[in-house]
């Protein structure tokens, strides 16, 4: 061991809470992926998590921040959810005992002993505090392609400063012993930090205490700009951090932030390196994102993520858009009880022209676009872009739905069937765009059979040898595509729906107040309907503790939100 490696700095009053922890490169990703797995072992012993810990470490043009709070997954809910995919772990063959989820460390433990002499469990659990994440710094594409070494810190609070001081001092012996490089010993801000000393820059790791905060970084400039960070300006103090992070939930367990810049600074190297054919970053930057914030959180119903993107402004188009979602939604009310996923929204219209508008961008010319609607014009009398689209002002939904009838009936051998509603401002118009294609497909040498009343008219399409290939009906407030007319029919027969079902009611009381609906799967329904299939389902839904999903989204103050909930069973 080198000279002065004793770490003799206290930590010093503070009115800032707790300060952080660095730990990168092979030590730093080995106890960021022992936590996330065994978490719930080492939460019960933990107390004091600060939301602000890592942030407040990392210095304000950070690009991207991902953390965990490991006392967010302290709870009864979290040790549920755990139990709940032992099934999973044993299918595939690894040992997992969902009442003692760090037995998962044993292994890596192993690993890590045979080739440093140190144990997550011995070693690292004794010290490491609550709060823990990874920050990099500056994203600069066109640098990382040209070789340079990314500017990672890994930081990670400490509970136990006499244990952390122990750890550090028997990493740098592992360290010597193990790669025969040298690691010397530099004081910068009051801390007493540690680099490699190698001939290679990728392997002159920066790592060290300072304060309650152990940290590795890739080099020790990167090291030092984390230490300005934790005594100055940092990224919890930027606006727009705090702006994207207010969003989450405040009891989430892992938390990525991305900034505006830094999603900018991606696409823009993306399109420079012509991968993306016809790609305009121009279109992200565009947008105005100030920030995307992403959580994970523990929920009694199983595992919440949330997504939140924060812009400068809204424009007046995306004002519209949101304007339009509403929670009130009515297509389940026609919807089989048996339906297996759904999607709503809402103004097929609007969406319609914010893809015209952006249609060069994406590498569509407009004489392209144009021709392909003139041509499906001549084929079925009407132009879609013209005369359809601008109906399409209502409410619209895609669902599959159990069904013994229809093309994916018959060429799968399974009782599934699919659906397309979409809500209409004028029935005497979307009378006449349905009877012009019917003409057009009869054209086609297709057969079409019509049927119905004054409130609903189906339109079966078969190929010339009288198999079904779909059909489409038009009601009152409705233009309806699906695989079968049965299935059309039902919709409007009054039978049992989705918006009675218990599942997919409880689904929705689980999300935020006003959240608009976007998606949901009934994923036991679905798997159970796809053994038909494939046999091999029925081992997949025998140990699948996932029992639904849903998705939903809300909007407030130049901030649009995406919320998604795995529905987990088990006791």
């Amino acid at each position: 061991m080198t000279e002065q490696t004793q770490v003799t700095n206290q930590p010093q009053p503070s009115g800032g809470g707790n300060r952080m922890l660095i730990i990168g490169g092979l030590v730093g990703l080995a106890v960021l992926a022992v936590l996330v797995i065994g978490a719930i072992f080492l939460l019960p012993r933990l107390f004091g998590a600060d939301e602000n810990a890592i942030a407040s470490v990392m210095p304000p043009e950070t690009s991207l921040l991902i953390e965990l709070n490991a006392l967010n997954l302290a709870s009864e809910d979290a040790n549920r959810v755990a139990r709940a995919f032992e099934d999973v772990f044993d299918a595939s063959d690894v040992d997992f005992d969902g009442d003692d989820p760090a037995s998962l460390l044993e292994t890596l433990d192993e690993d890590l002993e045979d080739a440093s002499g140190l144990t997550i469990t011995d070693d690292v659990l004794p010290w490491i505090g609550t709060n823990m994440g990874i920050g990099l710094i500056e994203l600069d594409i066109e640098a990382l392609d040209g070789g340079d070494i990314p500017q990672l810190v890994f930081a990670a609070t400490i509970r136990d400063i006499d244990a952390a001081d122990v750890f550090i001092e028997d990493l740098i012996d592992a360290i010597e012993d193990e790669s025969n490089n040298d690691v010397d010993d530099v004081e910068y801000g009051g801390a007493l930090v540690f680099e490699i000393d190698s001939d290679f820059d990728d392997e002159r790791l920066a790592f060290g205490r300072s304060d309650e905060i152990f940290f590795i970084a890739a080099n020790m400039d990167t090291l030092e700009e984390a230490i300005d960070a934790q005594n100055g300006e940092n990224l919890g103090g930027v606006a727009e951090y705090q702006d994207t992070i207010a969003e989450l939930p405040g009891d989430r367990a892992i938390t990525v932030y991305i900034s505006g810049e830094g999603i900018e600074d991606t696409f823009k190297a993306a399109e420079d390196s012509g991968d993306l054919e016809g790609f305009d970053a121009d279109i992200i930057e565009d947008l105005g994102l100030t920030g995307v914030g992403m959580a994970a959180t523990i929920v009694p119903e199983g595992i919440r993520l949330d997504f939140v993107g924060n812009y400068e402004s809204l424009s007046e188009e995306q004002q519209e858009m949101l304007d339009a979602q509403t929670d009130n939604i009515e297509t389940p009310e026609f919807l089989p009880e048996s339906t297996y996923v759904f999607l709503v929204g809402q103004r097929l219209d609007l969406m319609w022209q914010t893809g015209l508008d952006s249609l060069e961008s994406s590498g569509i010319s407009e004489d392209d676009f144009d021709e392909a609607m003139d041509a499906f014009d001549d084929m079925f009398g009407f132009n879609p872009s013209d005369n359809l689209i601008p109906l399409l002002n209502g409410e619209y939904s895609i669902a599959i739905v159990d069904s013994d009838e229809g093309l994916i009936t018959e060429e799968l051998d399974v009782d599934l069937g699919a659906v397309i509603m979409m809500g209409a401002s004028d029935n005497e118009a979307m009378v006449e765009l349905a009877e012009d294609f019917k003409d057009g497909l009869e054209d086609q040498d297709l057969n079409v059979d019509d049927s119905g009343d004054d409130n609903l008219t189906i339109y079966e399409v078969e190929d010339p040898g009288g198999e079904m290939l779909a059909a489409y009906g038009v009601s009152e407030d409705y233009l309806v595509a699906s695989t079968s007319g049965e299935t059309i029919e039902n919709l409007f027969n009054g039978e049992a729906n989705l918006a009675d079902s218990d599942k997919f009611q409880n689904a929705w009381d689980a999300f935020p107040r006003g959240t608009v609906p976007v998606m949901y799967m009934d994923i036991d329904g679905l798997f159970a309907a796809l053994e038909d299939v494939d046999p091999s389902m029925e081992d997949v839904v025998d140990v699948n503790p996932v029992y639904a999903f849903a998705m939903g989204t809300n909007s407030s103050n130049n901030t649009t939100q995406t919320t998604m909930i795995f529905f987990i069973a088990g006791e």
